[in-house]
């Protein structure tokens, strides 16, 4: 609402300035253009306060606390709480690997419905979380392995209605801990063949 109030501020002065030089005959215009310069000023603060209203008929939420919590029953926590949970990276720790000891927003504190909250996870030294590639394409896959620290190893296809190539299975399995730079396999969909 502050940005709304400084806007309202400027545009006033805007106006001002506009009225004064049409009044003193230094600037002649339209009716038609002072009715568009008009709604350029307005549109921002129309569309601010649409955002303003819609936002708060959203419910708000309490953030659990998920720290210490593993990954994959964290994000699962969040997801019951009516929230999304992303891991967001790792950092090396003393605490055991795989378990959460950041999230943000932080637990306790009030946020949308459908808020995501994102995560970071422990790693052991030489140790990774594996991350969940599941509805991602082999390459997309291929990247978030790469930011972990790990590589993509055998690629199977498996027949299916899904979207071609999303990966809908992956070994290791997203939550668990292993070594860095090792190989996650992937199973990646293809078309099903037509019957004659």
């Amino acid at each position: 609402m502050a940005d709304l109030v400084i806007y309202f501020m400027l545009s006033a002065v805007a106006l001002t300035v506009i009225g004064y030089f049409i009044g003193a005959g230094r600037i002649s215009l339209k009716p038609a253009t002072l009715l568009v310069m008009l709604f350029i000023l307005m549109l921002p603060v129309a569309l601010n306060m649409f955002i303003w209203l819609y936002s708060g008929t959203i419910p708000e939420l309490l953030t659990p606390n998920v720290l210490g919590m593993p990954g994959q029953a964290a994000i699962e926590t969040l997801e019951a709480s009516g929230l999304k949970g992303e891991i967001a990276g790792i950092s090396f720790s003393k605490e055991p690997g795989g378990n959460v000891i950041s999230q943000q927003p932080e637990g306790g504190k009030r946020v949308k419905s459908g808020r995501l909250v994102k995560l970071i996870i422990s790693a052991r030294e030489r140790s990774v979380t594996v991350p969940d590639l599941k509805g991602k394409t082999s390459s997309e896959a291929e990247a978030v392995l790469s930011s972990f620290g790990l590589n993509v190893g055998q690629i199977f296809s498996s027949p299916s209605d899904d979207s071609p190539g999303a990966v809908i299975d992956q070994s290791p399995r997203a939550g668990e801990v292993v070594s860095l730079g090792s190989n996650v396999s992937i199973t990646v969909t293809v078309g099903k063949e037509k019957d004659d």
